[in-house]
């Protein structure tokens, strides 16, 4: 009683100011919050930045300087006697010129004294323009990844959504089947009081209540850890969820064609477009790896202006000279060294590189094919076993009855009639969760043929039933 109480208090503290979300809006949530995909949004501009840089080698280089500017100050002092000395006529220094601080600027006048500008160029340098190429084929796949992450946290956001109303239909069943088996031991004792029943029956109704008690707690727990999962993903507390309505169609994919769904898979599927963006890239680097061999060619342009001061003698003349250049050069190179052997084994190493992602994209298109071809037939393979399930609540149900009157008249026990109640919770509970995978297989199949994004979120949030909502926890009870 002391635990009913402290969780219906932690309910009503954690969950009073909280309304029932839709899956659209978990959804929108988890794109804001989940620090998963906000790690791939950032890696997405990492990667823009990346494509700008790789352009940088094939655009021209331009640098412009100028020259600055220096300024001194001195002085010299003559001792007194030396200014009466005839001989100190020579110096040109007078009493009134001892000791006075002198100005020298380097160069004189305003400044900058000068400037240059350079610009050069590649014009051939077959490599580089391989390996830019190369970043631009890097770059598609870094697109591509960043559309898996984002196909993985809808599925991540559906599959914690569903786990959620999976956990609570579960408690739900759990609680039902108590509540029956509660009323079936009440009746059990009340039979072995007036000597209708012996003691086994309510001896087995007592084991199987408790047994009922067992399994309420584990499900109340389970529901609860779901619930932290969808905390994790939307950055905040949730306290109650729209359950999809009863209404929402089960049916066959769409194309019901399974090699249909095979070729989506193998013209967009984001893995398989990596793999072979990678095998693009290991060809290029391979040829970049080769051309290394061939000539480059390289121009620069260069112009520089400068001033300086016309000196004679040693004096300044109060003139300036100005002096202007061009220059124009090329370069031609071919790197032929001979490096001991390592860039032949460099050649071969691109190659098997090459070879190697070849592999990879073999690989992955097999494995991508097998999956798909799995993922089809599981989701039709539910389609006919969420038909079946109907039809067998309604033969629990019936059974259920049937055994229940038979209970009533003698010709049945207790375990009949709480095994009888129990394929029916079970039965319930399994068209339920039916319902769920089948759901959550169609997104996971059209995430591997590559044609999964936000309208299916869409379209699913449009059966919501915001009138029906699951709880996180009212109390250890699961009311």
């Amino acid at each position: 009683m002391l635990m009913k109480r402290f969780l219906l208090l932690s309910l009503i503290c954690f969950g009073s100011s909280l309304v029932a979300e839709d899956l659209l809006e978990i959804y929108q949530l988890s794109i804001q919050n989940d620090t998963e995909f906000a790690s791939a949004v950032v890696q997405d501009e990492i990667r823009k930045e990346n494509m700008r840089s790789a352009l940088a080698p094939l655009l021209p280089n331009i640098s412009v300087g100028m020259g600055g500017k220096s300024t001194s100050k001195w002085k010299t002092t003559y001792p007194s006697e030396f200014l009466n000395d005839p001989r100190s006529a020579f110096t040109g220094v007078t009493e009134e010129t001892n000791a006075q601080w002198q100005t020298s600027e380097n160069p004189p006048g305003g400044w900058p004294a000068g400037w240059s500008a350079s610009l050069s160029q590649t014009v051939l340098n077959i490599p580089t323009f391989i390996r830019y190429r190369t970043s631009q084929i890097e770059n598609e796949s870094g697109k591509q990844t960043f559309i898996s992450a984002q196909q993985s946290l809808l599925i991540r956001v559906a599959t914690a959504y569903f786990d959620a109303l999976r956990a609570r239909d579960s408690l739900e069943a759990s609680i039902a089947s108590e509540e029956a088996i509660k009323h079936q031991l009440d009746q059990a004792e009340q039979r072995f009081e007036v000597g209708l029943s012996a003691i086994t029956d309510v001896l087995n109704a007592r084991a199987s209540y408790d047994n009922a008690i067992v399994g309420r707690i584990q499900q109340v727990n389970n529901l609860d850890i779901v619930f932290l999962t969808i905390q994790r993903l939307t950055g905040e507390p949730i306290a109650e969820l729209s359950r999809i309505s009863t209404e929402y169609p089960i049916v066959d994919p769409d194309p019901n064609v399974e090699d249909l769904w095979v070729d989506f898979g193998m013209r967009n599927n984001p893995q398989i477009i990596q793999a072979t963006n990678g095998y693009k890239a290991s060809k290029q680097r391979h040829w970049a790896q080769l051309a290394s061999y061939l000539p480059s060619i390289s121009m620069s342009l260069s112009y520089s202006y400068s001033e300086s001061p016309i000196n004679f003698g040693g004096n300044d003349l109060g003139y300036d000279s100005i002096r202007e250049s061009i220059g124009v050069s090329y370069g031609f190179s071919i790197n032929a060294s001979f490096q001991g052997g390592s860039r032949l084994s460099q050649n071969r190493t691109s190659a098997l590189n090459k070879e190697t992602s070849r592999l990879q994209l073999v690989q992955q298109r097999q494995n991508i094919e097998e999956q798909i071809r799995r993922q089809f037939r599981t989701v039709t393979t539910e389609v006919a076993r969420l038909a079946a399930r109907k039809r067998a609540i309604e033969s629990s149900e019936a059974s259920l009855e049937a055994t229940q009157t038979g209970y009533e008249v003698g010709t049945r026990n207790i375990v009949e009639v709480l095994q009888a109640q129990q394929n029916l919770f079970n039965a319930r509970f399994n068209y339920e969760s039916g319902v769920y995978d089948y759901i959550l297989g169609m997104l996971r199949l059209k995430q591997l043929a590559g044609v999964l994004d936000s309208a299916e979120i869409v379209e699913i949030n449009g059966y919501m039933d915001n009138e029906n909502v699951v709880t996180r926890l009212n109390s250890m009870s699961g009311e």
